[in-house]
């Protein structure tokens, strides 16, 4: 709640209380310190939301994520691009694979498409763990990115032959789109 106030105040004084606390705050509040940062406009907040990003605390590379999928900015996109890429395939595994997936489709950044079109590719047969809940997400992610080559393809798959699939395709094309924050 403080962090939220403190955004709201827009003390840009703030901004080096606030990486600070980054390294020791609660994974719940790891997000409202990156936005705060952004929305303050501190000079450092990248890197901060790199080093979380980079974390060796799964919690935390979480709510990194949840925090920066809401930033609109070519460098966060590319960030999150990234660590999807190192992901995709036997790291899909892990539980922040869902999430950067999420990600992709809030930030709907088409430098996205390469990446989820390829976990759709992905054949199960290759995999000791299902791919059911990932394939879904990239499909609802690629529903929400902007662009023709995105927009032709949800198209498709909101016919595909997987019925879940297709369904949550189409929901996500009727869903109105949540604004994410522009930084300068």
């Amino acid at each position: 709640n403080t962090v939220f106030l403190l955004r709201r105040l827009g003390d840009r004084e703030t901004g080096p209380q606030l990486r600070l606390m980054l390294g020791r705050a609660r994974p719940q509040v790891v997000e409202e310190i990156l936005k705060t940062l952004v929305a303050l406009q501190d000079p450092q907040w990248y890197q901060a939301l790199t080093r979380v990003l980079d974390s060796d605390d799964p919690e935390r590379q979480v709510a990194a994520v949840r925090g920066a999928s809401h930033i609109r900015h070519p460098q966060v996109a590319r960030a999150l691009a990234e660590r999807l890429r190192a992901r995709v395939g036997s790291g899909l595994r892990e539980p922040i694979a869902v999430e950067l997936i999420r990600a992709a489709g809030r930030q709907r950044d088409p430098v996205f498409l390469p990446l989820l079109r390829s976990i759709l590719e992905l054949s199960q047969w290759r995999f000791r763990f299902s791919l059911t809940l990932l394939k879904r997400e990239a499909a609802v992610a690629i529903a929400h990115l902007e662009g023709e080559d995105a927009t032709q393809l949800a198209r498709r798959l909101a016919a595909d032959k997987d019925a879940e699939l297709a369904a949550a395709v189409r929901a996500a094309l009727q869903a109105p789109r949540k604004p994410v924050e522009e930084v300068e």
